[in-house]
């Protein structure tokens, strides 16, 4: 099964990258990230501020900053869910790692398209996380999205029926249709 949305905890190519996402003001800025990165960063870092999201377009990428108005990782998902990414990503996070798993599923899930044309791959640095229930958590969301917005011509009750045995199948689930008697 392909998933929509993959999880790599190793560093991508920087030139691979349409998006990089910052969570929380980067301690560090290290000298292989691009210039413009760079520049960006030291501007944002010497002005005073404290909270929202800021975004700078470049020619070939987009950048995001995200700034938490409080420190608890419920307000770092509501404030991620304005980020809508696509294709390849780095995220580098300098948050807790409950407010970084939050952040990112705010971000991938709001990034949601159902005619999506490529995966959505999050390269992650920064405080180390576990994304592998988050991937499997937004790849479910997808999913089911994608089988709700089907028309029903597309996806009739019977074939959703199969659909679904197969997905528990794949995930080791036992699974028992009801017929319309049983409703």
């Amino acid at each position: 099964m392909k998933f929509p949305v993959q999880f790599f905890s190793t560093e991508a190519e920087i030139d691979s990258l349409e998006t990089y996402v910052f969570l929380g003001k980067p301690k560090e800025i290290p000298a292989a990230w691009p210039s413009f990165l760079n520049t960006w960063l030291q501007v944002i870092s010497a002005e005073a501020v404290e909270k929202g999201i800021f975004q700078v377009q470049f020619s070939k990428a987009k950048a995001f900053l995200l700034i938490p108005e409080e420190t608890s990782a419920e307000a770092a998902r509501t404030l991620a869910s304005g980020i809508k990414l696509q294709g390849n990503a780095a995220v580098f996070s300098s948050l807790s790692a409950e407010a970084s798993l939050l952040a990112m599923e705010g971000m991938v899930l709001a990034s949601y398209s159902f005619r999506r044309t490529s995966s959505l791959n999050l390269y992650l640095s920064g405080n180390p996380v576990d994304s592998s229930e988050l991937a499997v958590l937004v790849n479910a969301v997808y999913q089911v999205r994608d089988w709700v917005n089907l028309p029903y011509n597309q996806l009739k009750s019977v074939d959703f029926h199969a659909e679904i045995e197969r997905v528990a199948a794949q995930c080791g689930l036992k699974y028992e249709g009801l017929g319309p008697k049983a409703i």
